[in-house]
C-alpha cells in the first residue's frame, strides 16, 4: 500500500528494535497524523521511548532497527545518512526529553544553546539571531526573556528549565514534536501549565505530536488518539474518548484499573497481576498472555489484529466486549 503522506507525517510498518537476538519492540505499526496528538502509553519498560528515539534518529548503536516501512514525509528513516539526520533532527523533528536539566548543558547560557540550534537550521547571525532567541523564550511564557537568555540552568526552576527545553525544541518550527514524558518531576500545577503550553503550540503550528507518557490522566486530557503498549507490542489503538469509555484489550482494562486517576479511590485500585515478561525468554505471540485471565491457547501461537468502530484496533483473540 502506498503511504499517505498527505495525512500522516510518520508511517511505521512492522517496526522491530532488537538488542542482539532480543526484540524489545516487536513489529509495531504506527501512524502520526498531521495536526494531531498521538499518545503512546504503557508501563515503564514497554518500549515507548525506544520508538520515540528511533523516529528522532537517536537510537543507541547497540540497537538494530528493521521495518517493512519507516518513513517521515517520504524520507526513509531506516536508511537516512548522518547528514540527512542532521537536517531532519532539530529542523523538522524535535524532541522534548524527560529530564531537561540532563538534556541542557549546565555550563552554557540557555540563550547560547537555543542560538546554536537556530544558527544551524535557520542560518541566522548577529542581531537577527539574538532576536530569534528572545522570541523563542517569549513564545513559551518566559518573563523578561532578554535577561533570562543569559541564565544558566542551575539558576532556573524545574518548570522554567522545561520551558527552555520546549523553546529549544520549537525554535525552528518543526513539523513533528516528540514529547517524551515532558512533565516528569514537576508538580501538578506546573504539569498542567507545561502541557497547556505544548498543546497550544502544536495547534497553532499544525504539527504532529507523539506524546510518550505513563500518566493516563495526561493522555486522556491532551491526546487525540491513544496507542497502548505492553512489552514492546501495541495492543490497542483508538480515539482517546473511545478508548477510555470502552477499552477492549484486557491489558488496557487492567492499566485503567491500576490508575488512581481512573479508579476514583485508593480502595478501587486493582494491581495488574505479574510483571513484564523477560524479553530474553521464549515469549508467547501475545506478550500479555501469561498475565491475562482471558488468555486462550491460541494467544501463545498467533497475534491477531481486529478492527473495530471508527478504525479502533485491538490485538486480542478474546477482547472485552
Amino acid at each position: 500500500m502506498t503511504p499517505d503522506w498527505t495525512t500522516n507525517l510518520v508511517e511505521a510498518r512492522d517496526l522491530t528494535i532488537s538488542f542482539g537476538a532480543t526484540a524489545v519492540v516487536d513489529t509495531v505499526s504506527l501512524d502520526l497524523p498531521k495536526g494531531r496528538i498521538t499518545a503512546l502509553v504503557g508501563e515503564s519498560g514497554s518500549g515507548k521511548s525506544l520508538i520515540a528515539h528511533s523516529i528522532a534518529g537517536i537510537l543507541t548503536p547497540a540497537a538494530t532497527l528493521q521495518a517493512a516501512r519507516f518513513g517521515f514525509s517520504g524520507v526513509d528513516l531506516s536508511d537516512a545518512s548522518g547528514s540527512g539526520w542532521r537536517d531532519l533532527r532539530g529542523r523538522q523533528i524535535a524532541i522534548i526529553f524527560q529530564n531537561p536539566r540532563a538534556a541542557l548543558s549546565p555550563v552554557r547560557r540557555i540563550g547560547q544553546q537555543i542560538g546554536d540550534v537556530i544558527a544551524r537550521h535557520r542560518g541566522l547571525k548577529g542581531a537577527e539571531l539574538s532576536r530569534a532567541v528572545v522570541e523563542a523564550l517569549a513564545s513559551v511564557g518566559i518573563v523578561d526573556p532578554e535577561a533570562r537568555q543569559h541564565a544558566y540552568t542551575g539558576e532556573l526552576s524545574g518548570g522554567m528549565c522545561q520551558r527552555v527545553m520546549i523553546a529549544l525544541a520549537l525554535a525552528c518550527n518543526p513539523r513533528l514534536l516528540i514529547a517524551d514524558e515532558p512533565t516528569t518531576g514537576l508538580d501538578n500545577t506546573t504539569q498542567a501549565a507545561i502541557l497547556d503550553l505544548v498543546v497550544e503550540q502544536i495547534r497553532a503550528r499544525h504539527m504532529a505530536c507523539l506524546l510518550i507518557t505513563h500518566d493516563l490522566a495526561l493522555a486522556r486530557e491532551y491526546a487525540d488518539e491513544i496507542r497502548v503498549m505492553h512489552a514492546g507490542q501495541i495492543v490497542e489503538e483508538a480515539e482517546s474518548s473511545r478508548l477510555f469509555s470502552a477499552p477492549r484489550h484486557p491489558y488496557t482494562r487492567a492499566l485503567l484499573g491500576a490508575s488512581a486517576s481512573q479508579a476514583g479511590s485508593i480502595e478501587a485500585l486493582e494491581p495488574i497481576p505479574g510483571s513484564l515478561p523477560d524479553l530474553r525468554g521464549d515469549l508467547p505471540a501475545c506478550r500479555f498472555a501469561d498475565r491475562c485471565a482471558r488468555a486462550e491457547p491460541r494467544c501463545r501461537i498467533a497475534k491477531p489484529l481486529t478492527t473495530g468502530p471508527s478504525g479502533a484496533r485491538v490485538a486480542c483473540w478474546n477482547p472485552v466486549s
